[in-house]
């Protein structure tokens, strides 16, 4: 990924935010929130249910759904930052 550091600091945030006061947030970190979203989404997956006909290949699923989730929210952090970035040079044009 493009800048690992700041994708684990901003990852490692709260998921949500509040503005215009002192909050301290217990809970999800935004990586672990964008993981769950695209976890639910790999679940909700038919196919991926279907291709399950032993425990060996539930096993399988299991691994593949929690790692295919970190990765894509970790993917999401650093295009979010790249993106980020991107406006605010544009901005300082």
């Amino acid at each position: 990924m493009g800048n690992d550091s700041y994708v684990k600091e901003n990852g490692n945030r709260g998921a949500f935010a509040c503005t215009g006061q002192v909050f301290t947030q217990s809970g999800l970190s935004k990586r672990e929130y964008l993981a769950a979203m695209a976890m639910q989404g790999f679940a909700s997956n038919k196919g991926w249910a279907q291709s399950m006909r032993t425990v060996d290949d539930w096993d399988n699923y299991k691994e593949r759904l929690v790692k295919g989730a970190v990765e894509f929210a970790d993917a999401l952090l650093d295009e979010l930052e790249k993106t980020s970035k991107k406006e605010n040079e544009d901005e300082e044009i």
